[in-house]
């Protein structure tokens, strides 16, 4: 991780040197990076297990204290912002409302000030908007920074608690816990085998040297806060309203069984019958796809990810054509495994995982289906899995 994030880090300071000046104070920095979820689909804020794992790039900030109780916030990506009084709620500063919402809640809910106010600079080397959680990866690594500078030190699970509060509480996303915690719990070489509901984990070995990690990318940027993902999590919670008061004794709606949705078929309203459909058949499969990534079965893990894709698709309604277009040319590449959502649709990317040696007959094909639909490429790479989370010292 301090390797990976070195070229960001010199970048960084150059820049924060020519927009905020050298004048004052030593930089406290810290990196969060992003995950890649490899199955559980919209199933976190529904108490349903999922199964990330942390990738080398991610989100760097730097933070020192400020002068004249005044908050500069600077982005080499989005740009600057200037205030001396932090707003009490989300809407009027775009990328920023994600540092205030930190800010917001250290202050409110922990009892940390910053009396001289502070500089932020954010840089970063995800893709933003094609599901590798660039947001959460920002409100980690912002959460590990002020709390460097005001000389306290917290538990990663702490960390991500604050920084999804940040996003779900001040920014308004419906978001669930998975992508803060999977940024600050990653292990190079492991997936997080999160359990949303009780929030407990483990890690299960994630065999790189026999798979290889392609993510393609539509073009379409998707915004959560301003997309029906909102509008799913609201019918999410109507199935699990409508399914408790027949069914009562379970805690989420991933606890319901996948039978007593399709029994409810004749009652519940559509939207919220697809959702749980959906929701229940997903948590089942990560529980299963865990099992069998720990017995270095990926014929049958890909398998789960080509189901999981379906059931986004089909019931949670959360693709959309240049999605489909990129996994249904996946399926006809030989040593293609499987492929999925990289994050929660509605644009975005997909992510698929194959043998060895397929990365170049994998791309051509996709690229001209692609092409062929739509009348362009999309963006294919390959995406090294790896990275944690850590502080990176006084400067």
């Amino acid at each position: 991780m301090m390797e990976g994030t070195s070229p960001l880090l010199d970048e960084a300071r150059d820049r924060a040197a020519q927009v905020l000046g050298e004048e004052h104070g030593p930089w406290r920095a810290a990196f969060a990076p992003g995950r890649l979820n490899l199955i559980g689909a919209h199933v976190d804020h529904s108490g349903g297990p999922v199964l990330p794992i942390g990738l080398p790039q991610g989100t760097l900030v730097l933070v020192r204290e400020g002068r004249g109780g005044k908050f500069r916030f600077f982005s080499l990506r989005e740009g600057f912002r200037e205030m001396d009084v932090l707003p009490a709620r989300a809407g009027r500063e775009g990328w920023a409302d994600y540092l205030i919402g930190v800010l917001h809640f250290l202050r409110e809910e922990e009892g940390v000030e910053f009396p001289q106010g502070l500089d932020l600079v954010v840089h970063g080397d995800l893709l933003v908007g094609a599901g590798l959680s660039s947001s959460a990866s920002l409100t980690v690594a912002a959460t590990m920074a002020a709390l460097e500078v005001a000389g306290k030190s917290w538990a990663p699970e702490r960390v991500a608690f604050l920084a999804y509060r940040a996003e779900h509480d001040f920014k308004g996303v419906s978001c669930g816990i998975q992508d803060p915690f999977a940024s600050a719990l990653a292990v190079p070489g492991k997936a997080l085998f999160l359990h949303c509901r009780e929030i407990r984990w483990e890690y299960v070995p994630f065999p790189s040297d026999e798979v290889e990690v392609a993510l393609c990318d539509t073009g379409i940027p998707r915004s959560l806060a301003g997309s029906a993902f909102n509008d799913r999590v609201a019918e999410c919670k109507e199935a699990h309203r409508l399914l408790s008061e027949r069914i009562p004794g379970k805690p989420s709606l991933a606890d319901h069984e996948p039978g007593e949705v399709e029994a409810s078929r004749s009652w519940m309203p559509e939207g919220p019958w697809r959702r749980a459909m959906h929701v229940t058949r997903e948590a089942r499969r990560v529980e299963k796809a865990a099992l069998l990534l720990a017995r270095d079965d990926l014929e049958g893990f890909g398998e789960l990810l080509w189901e999981s894709y379906r059931s986004s698709r089909e019931w949670y309604q959360s693709t959309i054509p240049e999605l489909d277009t990129l996994v249904e040319a996946a399926r006809t590449v030989p040593g293609c495994l499987g492929a999925r959502l990289s994050g929660g649709g509605f644009g975005g990317a997909v992510f698929a995982l194959l043998r060895p040696g397929v990365f170049a007959p994998f791309k051509e094909t996709l690229e001209r289906a692609f092409l062929k639909d739509f009348g362009r490429k999309p963006g294919i790479r390959r995406v090294e899995t790896g990275g944690s989370w850590g502080g990176l010292g006084r400067f």
